[in-house]
């Protein structure tokens, strides 16, 4: 009988220490080990644009760690770049799992719209930029507060880029999709050699 019970509290013992085990990974890392982000050799703060890919005159601010922690992200970065009479912006975010980044992917898509009518920005014609890397990618362009602006949003494991620019007579189609190869090369060398 006591070799029956000292089993029953092996087995329990052993299952509530796998229970702690598990919750200190989940809280502590925000997953589960066979759904966490894999370790990485760099940090989203090595992903700075470089001001020489904006039209001349611009100037940047470096890139930033935002003050909190605003989606979730494991890191994150933010950068804005100050260009006559426009103005683009940079934000970079690593998730903990791919489930995250995903959802913020298709939560920066759906920020692509006419606050006034609704209506769905499209794809102009001259911007023919693709990615053979990238999870998920999704270019737009439209009317943002009077201001014609282009936006991409990439999904590349568990990175999610945003990237918007105001397109006028200095910052044109080229540049903002000079610096989507930028970022694609970039991310893609690091995540897949």
């Amino acid at each position: 009988m006591k070799k029956k019970y000292f089993i029953f509290g092996l087995v329990a013992l052993l299952f509530v220490s796998a229970c702690c085990i598990f919750s200190g990974q989940y809280v502590s890392n925000g997953c589960f080990w066979w759904e966490c982000a894999p370790e990485r050799g760099f940090r989203i703060l090595d992903w700075e644009i470089p001001i020489f890919l904006f039209p001349e005159g611009a100037f940047t601010d470096h890139i930033t760690i935002p003050t909190d922690n605003m989606v979730g992200e494991i890191e994150g970065g933010l950068q804005t770049v100050y260009i006559d009479y426009g103005l683009a912006i940079y934000n970079i975010y690593r998730f903990p799992r791919v489930k995250e980044a995903t959802s913020q992917f298709e939560h920066d898509k759906r920020d692509m719209i006419d606050r006034k009518t609704g209506e769905v920005w499209g794809v102009p014609e001259n911007l023919t930029f693709s990615s053979i890397t990238a999870d998920d990618l999704y270019i737009a362009c439209g009317y943002w507060s009077e201001l014609y602006r282009c936006k991409m949003t990439a999904r590349y494991q568990e990175y999610v880029l945003f990237f918007n620019a105001d397109i006028n007579d200095k910052m044109t189609f080229a540049n903002f999709e000079r610096i989507l190869f930028y970022f694609d090369e970039q991310i893609s060398s690091r995540l897949y050699p």
